[in-house]
């Protein structure tokens, strides 16, 4: 991670060992977000069971508000996603203990998944969505919040680099009029600054500090 201005130490405790691999949080999702490529080659209408798709959370299907980051199709732009996700998703799984970062994944995992629902519920506007690229969006964003010096690919600050491609999506899904999904992503991206300043990883001092439960936050306080 020095490329990146930034050394992550230690990816944290596994949660358990395959053969010489020591498998924590980032190694599970990564895993599993690799081996739905493979489920799409066989049969692509297997994960279709496992997209957020708010009609199918208001009728019940309520695992899609968790499911969704490992539904991925095998292209270019997913692969570069993934590992993405495995490089930042280490370095935070680093800075956090390994029931901490489960915490940090599942609310940036579900709060904008509800969100959204209830907007497309209200709005009467379905939202189908899935893959691990928008989660490693979030991920990316509280990596740039606890170290904002950090800097990418020709020198440039990567919360620079960062809020270029976000901003390029945004205004992508505005031009078609995908509000819905406009609202997910910048959803995304506000629980992963708050995560990341609730959790007191970083360094972002004006981002409002909300108090976590301490079965969240660990502190026994």
């Amino acid at each position: 991670m020095s490329f990146f201005g930034f050394s992550s130490g230690p990816a944290g405790q596994p949660w358990f060992r395959v053969g010489t691999v020591d498998v924590n949080t980032t190694v599970l999702v990564t895993a599993l977000a690799c081996a739905s490529l493979f489920v799409y080659a066989g049969d692509p209408q297997l994960l279709t069971h496992f997209t957020l798709d708010s009609s199918a959370v208001t009728s019940g299907q309520v695992w899609r508000l968790l499911t969704w980051p490992i539904v991925n199709t095998p292209a270019l732009q997913v692969a570069i996603s993934i590992i993405f996700f495995y490089i930042f998703s280490r370095a935070l799984e680093g800075e956090l203990s390994r029931r901490r970062y489960v915490w940090f994944l599942a609310v940036l995992t579900l709060l904008p998944s509800v969100i959204t629902v209830a907007f497309g519920a209200v709005s009467g506007q379905d939202f189908v969505t899935g893959g691990v690229g928008l989660l490693a969006d979030g991920v990316v964003v509280a990596f740039c919040a606890v170290n904002p010096t950090a800097r990418s690919f020709f020198d440039i600050p990567l919360w620079v680099l960062v809020a270029i491609i976000i901003g390029i999506d945004v205004l992508s899904y505005t031009g078609t009029r995908a509000w819905t999904y406009d609202l997910f992503l910048l959803v995304v991206v506000a629980t992963a600054l708050l995560e990341a300043r609730a959790f007191g990883i970083s360094r972002l001092t004006w981002i409002p500090k909300i108090p976590l439960p301490a079965m969240v936050s660990g502190d026994r306080s």
